[in-house]
């Protein structure tokens, strides 16, 4: 093996390549659900968890049963921006907004992972 060839190791440590923020984003996005990336599903459900406790804070609900009910609210909201923005997403073409030709192009264009 040729010492300029990189190894498996090293192709998945952090390089000069994935500090920036679209590559660093693109990384995270990576591991996907049926095609919906895992970190958005997560990062949404996160902010539902904030949002749950701040109305908590507020003495406008009791416990934690809306966090359900803010995650779909969000996801709905998510749905509606990549609408009218026209970003092709496989949560879109699930519900028929999108085909799925239409969202492979907007990844391949975006240098995402397909």
């Amino acid at each position: 093996m040729d010492s300029s060839t990189p190894t498996q190791k090293e192709d998945t440590v952090f390089n000069e390549d994935t500090l920036s923020s679209s590559s660093t984003i693109n990384w995270l996005r990576g591991p996907k659900l049926n095609g919906i990336a895992a970190f958005d599903l997560v990062s949404t459900a996160i902010g539902a968890f904030i949002l749950s406790g701040t109305i908590r804070l507020l003495d406008r609900f009791e416990g934690y049963t809306h966090v359900l009910v803010i995650f779909i609210l969000l996801i709905i909201l998510a749905i509606g921006i990549h609408y009218v923005m026209e970003i092709p997403t496989m949560m879109n073409h699930y519900l028929g907004i999108n085909t799925l030709e239409e969202v492979t192009e907007g990844r391949k264009s975006r240098d995402e992972h397909i």
